[in-house]
């Protein structure tokens, strides 16, 4: 997986047209997330936080159709959580997925406070190559009861 990470007003993202089908560009706001398929031949466009995915193609939109008629949670994460809290159901972004997700968006943080590109192994769960950035990926010790949870994915 390659990622690149860009933040700031000034890293807005922009949509080549092979994807818009000669159609006008859709706004992507000021957040969120464009995926690109090593395929080409779709976008994903995740706004922040709550909003919903779009799919962006010149010609896939029949084909997923189903896909993309998917409603969504019933409550937004707050509300999942507190009620999974609460004994009542679980949430609706389960850690197995959350954990993972925050964990990419600290690496990515990292890259972004250090101004440099950086390269990830995912077996040793290091930075090649620096030293900084791996003692910002490490941070201080947890607590006992709290140690499983800080695992790297």
């Amino acid at each position: 997986v390659h990622v690149v990470w860009k933040a700031g007003g000034d890293h807005a993202s922009s949509i080549d047209k092979k994807y818009l089908g000669g159609k006008k560009a859709p706004g992507l706001g000021g957040a969120g997330t464009l995926l690109h398929r090593e395929q080409e031949d779709y976008l994903v466009h995740r706004n922040s936080h709550s909003g919903s995915s779009k799919l962006i193609s010149a010609n896939k939109h029949d084909d997923l159709k189903e896909a993309l008629n998917n409603k969504g949670p019933g409550n937004d994460h707050m509300e999942s959580f507190t009620q999974a809290c609460m004994g009542r159901g679980k949430t609706e972004s389960p850690f197995s997925v959350s954990g993972t997700l925050t964990q990419v968006l600290n690496l990515g943080m990292i890259a972004e406070y250090l101004n440099t590109d950086l390269k990830f192994d995912r077996k040793t769960q290091k930075f090649i190559g620096n030293k900084v950035a791996n003692t910002l990926l490490s941070g201080p010790a947890p607590r006992k009861e709290w140690a499983d949870h800080y695992k790297l994915a």
